[in-house]
């Protein structure tokens, strides 16, 4: 490296997101990385500097103005002086009317190159403090236009300059996605737009917190600023995405994605982890991910040794549902969209795989009894019958398709969606449906091997079963939902055969009594 390319001592860095600073509030910044951008970013800054009495012009200058940040003041960069040399020479030598090119103009003395070249430098910004000129559509990034049709962020001025950068003047979009992340989109074939080297030509969501982003041969720095990890800033894309794009969404949904982690993402695939784990199913640990398409999902991570020929069946089971669904149009089931494995060739004894699946709840139902969710009185009848619905559709759907889920209980219920306006739930955790018996059939008991205690019934482990054992599990939580609690927890199986099963069925058969008794009260009282 020269020398001269070493910024000087006294020149010291400047931080528009510090709080109290003009960017404090920032969702992200776009910083110049290469000479070209650079010295694209100088020019724009420097015709900000001159003054004008042209209303139009001033118009556009306070347009540009508003998501740059430049600073305080000019400092040195030798390789945008040695590109801004060599534009120049180019440009003249391939004018017609210039002279023959001196040879030795290539030599240059030591003062000479060292002679030092100050531009602005800086940033550009997205606020949601600081709406585009049209919201519903982005920050339009492009060359510089006059109105009515103003870009929102100018890289770069209209001259032939534009031929050395090869940004037009409708280059791309910068706008906020339902994740809350931030994606660009390429305006038009024609442009060359790319994020961290590859050519788009469709949406690209920001799912980490930095990435390298070009518009034609300006190259860039993206990444979200200190403003889109502060604690409120949830609530203001909120507010942003339901005011400016119509998006309705809940702070919980948000929590799925919140701004990307600073420090390495855990990447699976083609998903990033935006959320730890946020449950445990039958087989393994559940986190949020997403890709850099805006698609939310679920991952189960499953951890296999010798016991690959049941996951492997777990598999082809949860492919079965997924495209019996998908061939219904059935969306209130959880559904496999891909399985990923650390171990194609199955030549480790102990191997990880993750099974990839769609929708990511926000919530579960056991979660929601916890939090009030359910109100009080006649609204929380009506919130009830609206859930038991919901359920009832879900199971439907499954057992006219001769399936049976097996273990119904509220943290296998996830929420989709929960305002006044609507509730929509997803079954979770198929991972021990079964195909259900032939009509008039029954599949045998098989004590200790599906289910869970409280929401299990009887004939699982004491007779034999069939899709009826699913409505006693959703009529348990029917109970659960009305009252508040469960109606009979155990923590030891009545059913089991066992020295304490005649003393815990008596107990059961107690407490279900006073449970049908309660249930009737309460019918009656509706009633009356």
């Amino acid at each position: 490296m020269d020398v001269s390319d070493i910024p000087s001592s006294q020149e010291t860095v400047e931080d528009p997101t510090l709080p109290g600073s003009p960017v404090e509030g920032a969702t992200l910044i776009l910083t110049p990385e290469n000479p070209e951008a650079r010295l694209a970013f100088h020019e724009v800054a420097e015709s900000l500097q001159v003054q004008t009495q042209d209303p139009v012009t001033h118009a556009a200058q306070q347009h540009t103005r508003k998501c740059m940040w430049i600073s305080s003041k000019q400092q040195n960069d030798q390789e945008v002086r040695r590109l801004s040399r060599t534009a120049s020479e180019d440009l003249s030598s391939s004018s017609p009317i210039s002279s023959p090119r001196d040879p030795r103009s290539s030599f240059r003395s030591q003062d000479e190159s060292e002679e030092e070249f100050r531009i602005w430098k800086g940033h550009y910004f997205l606020s949601l403090d600081q709406p585009p000129r049209n919201p519903s559509r982005g920050w339009v990034v492009g060359s510089l236009r006059d109105g009515p049709h103003m870009n929102d962020i100018v890289l770069c001025l209209r001259s032939g300059n534009n031929k050395i950068y090869k940004v037009r003047r409708n280059q791309a979009i910068l706008q906020i996605d339902k994740t809350s992340f931030v994606y660009v989109q390429p305006m038009t074939d024609r442009s060359t737009t790319m994020v961290n080297g590859d050519k788009i030509s469709r949406k690209r969501v920001f799912n980490q917190s930095s990435a390298r982003l070009a518009f034609g041969s300006l190259c860039y720095r993206i990444q979200y600023a200190r403003g889109s990890y502060a604690d409120d800033y949830p609530s203001r894309v909120k507010d942003y995405l339901n005011k400016y794009l119509n998006i309705p969404t809940t702070l919980l949904e948000l929590s799925l994605t919140p701004t990307p982690s600073e420090t390495s993402p855990i990447t699976i695939g083609q998903w990033t982890v935006s959320a730890g784990t946020v449950g445990k199913g039958a087989s393994g640990m559940v986190s949020i991910a997403s890709n850099d398409h805006g698609q939310r999902v679920a991952l189960k991570r499953v951890q296999v040794g010798r016991d690959r020929e049941r996951i492997r069946n777990v598999q082809i089971k949860l492919e079965t549902l997924a495209a019996l669904c998908q061939r219904k149009n059935e969306n209130r089931l959880l559904r496999l969209i891909e399985v990923i494995t650390d171990d194609v060739r199955s030549a480790n004894r102990i191997a990880d795989v993750w099974f990839v699946q769609e929708p990511a709840a926000q919530e579960v139902l056991s979660t929601a009894l916890t939090r009030g969710l359910f109100k009080q009185g006649q609204e929380r009848i009506s919130i009830v019958t609206t859930v038991l619905a919901d359920i009832l559709g879900a199971t439907n759907f499954l057992h006219r398709n001769r399936w049976i889920h097996g273990d119904l209980k509220p943290v296998n219920i996830g929420i989709r969606t929960w305002t006044t306006e609507c509730i929509s739930l997803v079954l979770l955790d198929l991972d021990d449906a079964e195909k259900s018996p032939f009509p008039g059939r029954y599949h045998p008991a098989r004590p200790g091997t599906g289910g869970t205690i409280g929401w299990l019934a009887p004939e699982r482990e004491m007779t034999g079963y069939n899709e009826l054992a699913d409505l006693w599990s959703i009529g348990v939580m029917g109970i659960e939902m009305i009252w508040g609690r469960h109606p009979w927890r155990h923590g030891k199986n009545p059913w089991r055969p066992g020295p304490e099963a005649s003393e815990l069925q008596k107990e059961f058969q107690d407490m279900y009594g006073e449970t049908v008794d309660a249930l009737n009260k309460l019918h009656d009282e509706g009633t009356n």
